[in-house]
């Protein structure tokens, strides 16, 4: 990992400096920095062949004249030993500085780092070790819990120190020239063994791989790593765990747990009517069951196969970074918590089957939960770049969460999150169907015959007394579920004539749904149920489903959509 793009005079809000603690942070236990690749031009595989052979061509002949003009009589041909092996490249070996890890065989102490005082341009902070807690905080905010990834990291690199480069004595008189003069970070460490040690960070070395510092009282200056040195050259909060939502353990005697989001509700700005998702459960109907997730509010609706993946991001999401930790009033109120754009409560837990004594695969099997937790997050406003500015319940800090990394979340709509479809429902579940269109009002009753073994003498449709073709009222039904919705609309139009209207009783005789389709002049048609839900269909769709009715109840042959 790197932090060349670190510079000096960065100032807290500085986007770099922000950006460098990023890729720090990501990349902290790989220590690989990202770079970014050169943009090659293309060259045509052809042209590529060409080029390959005319330049193995000239190697060729190059070998074969230098082994003519090398070759003495009395050696053997170069061939004789062709896998002599090359020598292997130099390296420069570390200067060790200090090693104070824990090593249970000299019995040094398992936490030998007691204290860390920081001072950088950005900040002055100590991180120490509490005993009573047996866990490191910083000072002055001993109620936020830290990273332990950066705990480790700041960890390896005071219990052992090294360099990689000494610098020349006779260049090194002049301390102004590697920014030692006044350091950019200072780091005071203090061991279990009543040992300390101290770090001097100055500028960046010259080809941008390393720091110049000074260690312990000597005037010596060395070459640190980038990665050694990073962490002394970060604010406070980059020690900040950035975990908003932590992820439910499962027990292990439980086979069939999963942890996952059990519910979630979104308000606020974004949301003046509350959107809330939850599990399906063994109490809902047989259509809801087969959704992973509901919709609960505003409406019972499904939702979309995406939807009920995306929802699973909500296990163990992460913060970029901390920004500022115990903010003021004054810092809460300019970025929104006093009116917050959303407000998310999230309920997280482990999912289970409940153990029954029925062997019935009719029977639905009922899902306990365990180790339930609500998180509550806010979002006060939006950064420059569309970021998320959030608290959560419980850690006394701002945080940046990545828009690129969970907008899909934080964005989630009821029109993003709803399925398609607006009936689900089986044939078999309705006993009474009706169109109004054309001021007529058709109402089909349905009376089913699971008994039976041909499908088309499982149902029975009547309309005033008359049977129907079984076939052809399947296509109608067929041709209802596709009458999808949309996109949304501000509302029906005002003094809009219904050119058709559905409404479906089951088999209990209770009204499951109506709905108005309102005549268009365009490619869209507004619809309005029961329920009080508007959106928008095709128009398209809506006039030749009309057609087939009006076919079906005149006799003539029901069509397709192909």
């Amino acid at each position: 990992m790197s932090t060349e793009n670190l510079t000096p005079d960065s100032s807290p809000q500085d986007k770099e400096w922000e950006a460098t603690m990023l890729a720090f942070v990501e990349n902290n236990e790989s220590g690989i920095a990202p770079v970014k690749a050169r943009k090659k031009l293309p060259i045509r595989r052809r042209t590529l062949t060409v080029i390959l052979s005319s330049v193995g061509t000239i190697l060729l002949a190059v070998v074969l004249l230098v082994c003519m003009l090398t070759i003495q009589p009395e050696q053997p041909d170069i061939t004789d030993n062709p896998t002599t092996p090359s020598s292997p490249i130099a390296t420069k070996p570390a200067i060790p500085l200090l090693n104070n890890a824990a090593d249970p065989s000299n019995n040094v102490a398992g936490t030998p780092l007691q204290r860390v005082d920081i001072q950088n341009t950005d900040d002055n902070f100590t991180i120490l070790l509490d005993s009573g807690k047996n866990a490191y905080v910083i000072e002055g905010y001993e109620d936020l819990t830290l990273s332990a990834d950066m705990v480790l990291t700041l960890r390896n690199h005071t219990e052992t120190i090294q360099a990689t480069e000494q610098v020349e004595e006779d260049k090194a008189s002049d301390l102004s020239i590697f920014g030692l003069n006044k350091p950019q970070a200072t780091a005071s460490i203090t061991y279990a063994n009543g040992s300390t040690a101290r770090l001097r960070i100055g500028n960046m070395t010259p080809s941008q791989t390393g720091f110049y510092g000074q260690f312990g009282d000597s005037e010596t200056v060395y070459i640190f790593e980038s990665d050694s040195v990073a962490l002394f050259r970060f604010r406070a909060a980059a020690f900040i765990s950035n975990v908003l939502v932590a992820t439910p353990s499962v027990k292990s005697t439980d086979t069939n747990g999963v942890a996952m989001l059990r519910d979630v509700t979104f308000t606020g700005k974004a949301h003046p009517t509350p959107l809330t998702l939850r599990r399906s459960n063994h109490q809902d109907s047989e259509v809801h069951t087969y959704f992973t997730y509901l919709i609960s509010a505003p409406y019972l609706r499904g939702t979309k196969d995406t939807t009920s993946n995306e929802l699973g991001a909500f296990k163990g999401l992460k913060a970029q970074q901390a920004l500022f930790l115990h903010p003021t009033a004054e810092q809460k109120n300019k970025l929104g918590f006093d009116n917050p754009l959303i407000k998310i409560s999230a309920t997280m837990a482990v999912e289970t089957e409940e153990e029954t004594s029925s062997e019935s695969t009719d029977v639905k099997t009922p899902k306990i939960y365990y180790n339930v937790t609500t998180y509550n997050l806010v979002v006060g406003s939006l950064t420059d770049d569309g970021d998320y500015v959030v608290m959560a319940d419980g850690i006394n800090a701002i945080f940046l969460v990545s828009k690129a990394e969970y907008g899909y979340l934080f964005d989630i709509t009821y029109q993003s999150a709803v399925n398609d479809f607006l009936f689900f429902n089986s044939i078999t579940d309705i006993s009474r169907i009706g169109f109004r269109m054309d001021g007529k009002t058709y109402e089909f009753n349905l009376t089913h015959h699971p008994e039976r073994e041909e499908q088309d003498l499982q149902l029975t449709v009547k309309c005033d007394g008359k049977v129907y073709p079984t076939a052809d009222f399947r296509k109608i039904y067929e041709l209802m579920l596709g009458l999808s919705r949309y996109g949304e609309t501000e509302g029906k139009p005002e003094g809009g004539n219904v050119s058709l209207e559905l409404f479906l009783y089951d088999n209990a005789g209770k009204l499951y749904l109506d709905a108005k389709y309102y005549e268009s002049t365009g490619s869209l048609c507004i619809v309005e149920t029961s329920e009080g839900e508007i959106f928008t269909t095709r128009w398209s769709d809506v006039s030749f489903f009309i057609q087939q009715v009006e076919n079906y109840v005149n006799g003539r042959d029901v069509l397709t959509n192909t």
